[in-house]
C-alpha cells in the first residue's frame, strides 16, 4: 500500500504495526500505524481479495504549524462502540531539540500523548478539535460537582483526549509506546536539558518520566506527588482523593524515574512495573490491580 493507492501516504512510516484480529478468527483483519507526519492510519485486511484491502488516516494531529511525529506503534482496548488507541508525538531521533513551544492551556506544537477512539461504522478523518483537551486535568482539580459532570459528558461525547506534554518546559517528548494494563496507561518521555550545552556523550543529557493515566479520561491513578497529600481534608472532589489520605492532581499523573532516555513500560505483576535504561536501571513504578487477568505466557530464566 503506497502513495499509489493513496495520494495522502507522503511521509514516512519508521513506527512498528498494530496488528489486530476484531472478529477472533484467528487471522489480523485491521491494521493501525502512525507516520512521521502526525497522522494515524487504519487499513482493513480481512477480505480474502488483496484488491479489497483499504487504507485511511484515522487521526490527524498536527495543523501547519506543528511538526509532531508518531514514531512507535499504538496500544489499544476494546470498548462497546468503538476501539481506542493510546499512543504519543515525539521526535526520538533529535532528543535534545527543545524548540517545540507549548502554552498553558496546551495549545502549540509541543508533542502530545492521546487516547482516539475508532468508533464502529465511522469513516471520519478526526483531528484535535473532536478529542477533549485534559492536558490540565480539570476531572481533579477542586471543583464543583457541575464542571466534573460536564467534563465526563464531554468525554463520552468525544472521540478521546489528548495531554499536551507542557508541565515541565520546552523540548518533551514521547520516547516509546504506550503500554496499557488494567485501565492504566504508561507511556514514557524525555525532556532535553535546556541550560548550557549537553554533552551528547553522558547519560545525563535530560530527564526521564512516565505518564501513568486513567485509560478512557487521562486523569491521574496513582499518588506520584505526595507533596499535595496535606490538603486531603479540605478537598471537596471526591475524583481527586485517592486511597490513604492521598490527593490525585495532574502533578500525579507523571513520576521522574532518572536521566536519560527511558525504555518502553514493561508489565511485572499487578504489584509493580518496571522500565529499563534509566542509567543503566530499572525504575520500579505503580501497577492498578484487581479485575479480571489471566497469564498468556510464561518464560522461565536460567541463571
Amino acid at each position: 500500500y503506497t502513495v499509489s493507492n493513496n495520494t495522502s501516504m507522503t511521509y514516512a512510516i519508521p513506527s512498528d504495526v498494530a496488528m489486530l484480529d476484531t472478529d477472533r478468527n484467528g487471522y489480523v483483519d485491521r491494521l493501525y500505524v502512525g507516520d512521521v507526519g502526525g497522522r494515524m492510519w487504519r487499513f482493513d485486511v480481512s477480505d480474502p481479495n488483496v484488491g479489497n484491502w483499504t487504507g485511511r488516516i484515522l487521526f490527524k494531529s498536527n495543523d501547519a504549524s506543528s511538526h509532531r511525529k508518531i514514531l512507535y506503534r499504538p496500544d489499544m482496548t476494546r470498548e462497546s462502540g468503538y476501539y481506542i488507541l493510546f499512543f504519543g508525538t515525539g521526535d526520538r531521533e533529535h532528543p535534545l531539540d527543545a524548540t517545540a513551544i507549548c502554552n498553558a492551556d496546551g495549545t502549540g506544537n509541543c508533542d502530545r500523548i492521546y487516547g482516539v477512539k475508532d468508533v464502529d461504522g465511522s469513516t471520519a478523518m478526526l483531528t484535535e478539535s473532536d478529542l477533549v483537551n485534559v492536558t490540565v486535568d480539570d476531572l481533579q482539580v477542586t471543583a464543583s460537582g457541575t464542571q466534573v459532570t460536564n467534563d465526563l459528558a464531554d468525554l463520552a461525547a468525544k472521540s478521546g483526549w489528548f495531554i499536551a506534554l507542557n508541565a515541565f518546559g520546552p523540548g518533551e517528548k514521547v520516547v516509546s509506546a504506550a503500554s496499557l494494563f488494567n485501565g492504566v496507561v504508561s507511556i514514557s518521555t524525555f525532556q532535553p536539558t535546556t541550560s548550557g550545552t549537553p554533552d551528547p556523550c553522558l547519560a545525563d543529557v535530560g530527564i526521564g518520566r512516565v505518564y501513568e493515566v486513567n485509560y478512557l479520561t487521562g486523569e491521574s491513578v496513582f499518588n506520584y506527588d505526595t507533596t499535595n497529600d496535606g490538603g486531603y481534608s479540605s478537598e471537596t472532589n471526591a475524583r481527586a482523593q485517592g486511597g490513604k489520605n492521598e490527593v490525585l492532581k495532574r502533578s500525579d499523573r507523571v513520576k521522574t524515574v532518572g536521566a536519560g532516555i527511558p525504555s518502553q513500560v514493561g508489565t511485572g505483576t499487578c504489584d509493580v512495573m518496571a522500565i529499563a535504561g534509566v542509567g543503566g536501571g530499572v525504575a520500579g513504578l505503580n501497577a492498578k490491580c484487581g479485575g479480571t487477568t489471566q497469564r498468556l505466557f510464561w518464560r522461565e530464566l536460567f541463571q
